[in-house]
């Protein structure tokens, strides 16, 4: 089983996940706690810190999978894992992405911009 490179961001109310692969024919699974994925030699299931509405994600699939978690409680997460030593070698921030917990709505990552591009 081989992780790819997987970067994230956070709003209060999404996570931002970004899997550094480019799409083929995967199998993607989310639960209210995690996510599961697998292409190819690629294989992880990823147990979250928090719990996520799990028929909401939005998947996007560019040169890379772009990936949109709802969160159920608006806060933010401190970690995206329940294990922050899981991956630790393949998860990182993705800081370009990031919005921080003072920015205003106006602010946040435009969601709208990974829903049209996927399409």
């Amino acid at each position: 089983m081989t992780i790819p490179q997987i970067t994230w961001a956070q709003s209060m109310e999404h996570i931002y996940l970004f899997i550094e692969l480019e799409p083929k024919e995967d199998d993607i699974k989310f639960t209210n706690n995690s996510i599961s994925f697998k292409q190819d030699e690629y294989e992880f299931i990823l147990e979250l810190a928090d719990k996520i509405s799990a028929e909401n994600c939005i998947i996007n699939k560019t040169r890379i999978f772009e990936i949109t978690l709802f969160k159920e409680n608006t806060k933010y997460w401190d970690h995206i894992l329940k294990d922050r030593n899981l991956y630790k070698n393949n998860i990182t921030i993705n800081w370009n992405k990031w919005i921080d917990e003072d920015a205003t709505s106006s602010d946040e990552f435009n969601i709208n911009s990974l829903i049209t591009e996927g399409t």
